[in-house]
């Protein structure tokens, strides 16, 4: 990937995104030094256990998709904040596939 990797600063900013995952290999690094556990583990052991384990059934993800179509307005109060909405949908990079890119981890 070097050789195929542009010279910095070659493309203005916002024109040009190439991935190198430098975020997730940061946020690995923080989270050794810090927590001394690797993330994959952490999340096995704190987030994917079989205790937390839920089921939904069609109607309970067609009511997300509803949400979602209605900027988080359910009978007419706000269920989560418009502009994170919007903040969490958005890509923020383009990967060269039609109408695909990068948003929030």
């Amino acid at each position: 990937m070097a050789e195929s990797r542009p010279e910095w600063k070659s493309h203005e900013p916002g024109t040009f995104f190439y991935c190198n995952n430098w975020d997730f290999k940061v946020l690995e690094s923080i989270s050794v030094r810090e927590t001394e556990e690797f993330i994959g583990r952490a999340f096995e052991r704190r987030t994917a256990h079989p205790r937390f384990a839920f089921s939904m059934s069609k109607r309970d993800l067609a009511r997300i998709g509803q949400l979602s179509s209605q900027t988080a307005q359910w009978d007419s109060r706000t269920v989560i904040p418009a502009d994170w909405v919007d903040k969490s949908t958005r890509t923020y990079s383009d990967d060269s596939f039609e109408g695909m890119g990068h948003g929030h981890m």
